[in-house]
């Protein structure tokens, strides 16, 4: 099924063949592993979080949503109440994994209640999904495809 990280992966990997870049193939999967949070059992000890910080399974808190949210919020003047910056500054690594201090629970509260304000009110706003509808409309038209 087609999610955005996957997508991400694959542009990733078409702008470092379309560019020219000679980069290890390695580092290419390596990073590819990273911006789908796949892979992870080959991370060696110490570097398992780096998987969660663009998509993390295991809380779904990770810069991916930071930036959606911030952007989408900027973008639609539609306010928050999360802060980005605190929450980011209140992380640190414990045992491999990315970690909050207990006084940021209202932050980690906000950030979620902050997406689900923005479903609500933009994502799955009357307008916005038709004009979804019609994007999707012009591509199939169109035939475009990766």
């Amino acid at each position: 099924p087609w999610n955005h990280e996957a997508m991400g992966a694959d542009m990733f990997r078409w702008m470092v063949d379309d560019n020219g870049m000679d980069l290890d193939k390695g580092l290419i999967d390596r990073v590819c592993d990273l911006i789908t949070s796949s892979n992870v059992e080959s991370a060696t000890p110490g570097t398992k979080f780096l998987w969660d910080i663009v998509a993390n399974k295991r809380n779904s808190i990770d810069v991916d949503k930071f930036e959606y949210l911030l952007r989408d919020q900027h973008s639609t003047g539609v306010k928050g109440n999360v802060d980005v910056g605190r929450l980011m500054s209140f992380m640190k690594v414990i045992d491999d994994q990315i970690c909050f201090k207990a006084s940021e629970v209202y932050n980690v509260y906000d950030l979620f209640h902050t997406r689900a304000n923005m479903h609500q009110k933009v994502y799955t706003h009357k307008k916005a999904k038709a004009i979804e509808y019609m994007i999707v409309d012009a591509l199939v038209e169109a035939d475009v495809g990766w």
